[in-house]
């Protein structure tokens, strides 16, 4: 009778052993977990992690071995595995990540085609998950030179849509059209039929032909043939 009773107790303890090793982690402890795997795709951010969930219970040396979307932000999923008694294991889980940024934002209104500056931009930590589609900067080389597109109201974030390079060449402006080859340089006035930044090719026309060529801006008030 004594060996039986020893017998269950051993086996009761293990089945607890096993209860314990497979016991969920703390919701801190999954959100340590996951705020370090997302500061590894984010490593400038501040990373704040929220609703935190797994399918299955899972050790505190569970790993994250895939996490969705890359770099993750908004709505994630993530696969746990782990390492028990020699044999593997995973589940599934998810959160929400929250990234914040210094991120270039308007410090008073800016008027359309206004150079941005230090006196009309400063950088501020903002979350930038609402801002993917209309895109942001972090960095004052990504920003140099570039001008609002459209009126800009104190306090807007600075993106793709609101931004752009200056125009080089205004629409009706008389500009040098340049044809180089081996064995001549030949240059013409033309007159722009349209708007051009550096780059973008744009019609110009010869006054005195009407002949309509296409031609790439390659400096202020200057345009070259293919």
């Amino acid at each position: 009778m004594n060996i039986i009773l020893s017998l269950l107790v051993v086996l009761g303890s293990l089945a607890q052993g096993a209860y314990l090793k497979t016991s969920p982690p703390s919701p801190e402890h999954l959100q340590r977990l996951l705020k370090d795997a997302c500061s590894r795709e984010w490593p400038e951010a501040r990373i704040e992690v929220t609703s935190v969930s797994t399918q299955d219970a899972a050790p505190k040396n569970a790993m994250i071995i895939q996490l969705n979307p890359t770099p993750p932000m908004g709505a994630v999923s993530f696969e746990l595995a782990w390492n028990e008694n020699g044999v593997g294991h995973r589940t599934l889980g998810n959160g929400v990540i929250k990234v914040f940024r210094p991120v270039a934002i308007a410090s008073k209104n800016i008027s359309h085609g206004e150079m941005f500056s230090d006196d009309n931009i400063q950088f501020e930590e903002r979350e930038i998950n609402r801002f993917t589609q209309t895109g942001f900067f972090t960095d004052w080389s990504d920003l140099k030179g570039k001008v609002a597109r459209g009126f800009v109201r104190q306090d807007s974030l600075i993106g793709l849509i609101n931004s752009e390079k200056p125009v080089e060449i205004l629409q009706g402006q008389m500009v040098e059209l340049r044809h180089a080859s081996p064995q001549m340089v030949i240059s013409a006035r033309m007159k722009a039929l349209e708007n051009g930044r550096m780059g973008s090719w744009i019609r110009v026309e010869n006054p005195a032909s009407k002949k309509v060529v296409r031609a790439r801006v390659t400096a202020p008030g200057q345009v070259e043939l293919r």
